[in-house]
């Protein structure tokens, strides 16, 4: 997790821009929250998200990107 904490200085660093496709939101489980973290991270797609209903609020930021 600290390697992606580290992305916006890599990027700056290396005047590169650097894509995340992540895979997430793929539990029903209630403690899944890693589509959470796709998004706070600015994954630029996320697979699948079949949890994302249960985040609402997640879901308006999502739409609006």
């Amino acid at each position: 997790m600290e390697l992606f904490l580290t992305k916006p200085k890599l990027e700056q660093e290396l005047d590169v821009k650097i894509d995340l496709i992540l895979h997430a939101g793929e539990s029903l489980s209630q403690s899944n929250v890693n589509i959470i973290d796709a998004v706070l991270l600015g994954t630029k797609r996320i697979g699948h998200g079949i949890n994302l209903p249960k985040h609402p609020q997640l879901f308006d930021i999502i739409k609006e990107k």
